[in-house]
């Protein structure tokens, strides 16, 4: 029971540092003054691409923490995470394109909500694959 609360604890910490950072990144690259190794990291613009790698950079840094602190416990912890980096970013893309396909345009506060959920679905459904099958052999995408 120990690991599931510490784990449960990492991942919430880590859902606030992902969305917390994954907000800072979105500016850190005007505040550079158009840095460009900033920009490998930072969105440049307002391109649905560009604003992937605040999802990517931020899930990618508190993956590879946790797979250093739960590899014995959870040897499929990296991968179940890596298939929730995958799935935060399809949501992002999928649910931008459909709303802005239906209303005919974007609008921010949405654009700043479809961030925040998808972060919080995929790092809930990571968590429930890592905890639920810690030897890692199921192979499904998605929870169910």
């Amino acid at each position: 029971m120990k690991k599931k609360f510490s784990i449960l604890s990492f991942e919430i910490i880590s859902t606030i540092f992902i969305i917390v950072l994954g907000t800072i990144l979105h500016f850190t690259y005007d505040w550079s003054g158009d840095n460009f190794v900033v920009s490998l990291f930072s969105a440049v613009n307002e391109s649905t691409w560009e604003h992937l790698k605040l999802v990517f950079v931020p899930m990618t840094i508190t993956t590879i923490i946790g797979s250093l602190l739960f590899r014995k416990d959870y040897p499929f912890y990296f991968c179940n995470k890596i298939k929730g980096i995958i799935l935060a970013m399809l949501l992002i893309v999928i649910l931008f394109y459909t709303y802005t396909g239906v209303l005919g345009k974007n609008y921010a506060f949405i654009d700043i909500s479809l961030f925040f959920i998808a972060v919080i679905v995929s790092q809930i459904n990571s968590y429930k694959k890592i905890i639920s099958n810690p030897d890692g052999d199921d192979y499904t995408f998605i929870n169910g």
